[in-house]
């Protein structure tokens, strides 16, 4: 009896080509940033192709990406968009610190006496 052959040279009926695991939304956005990295192209064409990205990622994951022209002329990645809660929660924390509120609540007892 032949050996049998394993790997993929051979590909039987049943067996069928592995596809890809993204979505037609994550291909969607890689090309647009793709495009907005392609130095044959304008300013504005690559800055429009970069907040097409952030729109697309914004509808798959809930955050945009922050795009400004310095990021796509200096070719930077995209980072994520913080959420408009945590930076004022952030800010609301250091506020609310323990000697920070004492000085506050000190400055206003002496302000309305």
């Amino acid at each position: 009896m032949p050996p049998q052959r394993t790997g993929s040279l051979q590909r039987t009926a049943s067996t069928k080509p592995l596809r890809s695991e993204r979505t037609h939304e994550e291909n969607q956005e890689r090309a647009y940033i793709a495009a907005s990295r392609r130095s044959d192209r304008s300013l504005e064409a690559r800055v429009e192709s970069a907040r097409r990205a952030s729109e697309i990622h914004k509808r798959r994951t809930g955050r945009g990406l922050r795009v400004t022209e310095a990021d796509v002329l200096n070719e930077e990645m995209y980072e994520e968009e913080d959420d408009e809660f945590s930076h004022g929660y952030r800010n609301l924390g250091i506020m609310m610190s323990g000697a920070n509120i004492d000085r506050r609540i000190r400055g206003e007892m002496e302000y309305k006496h």
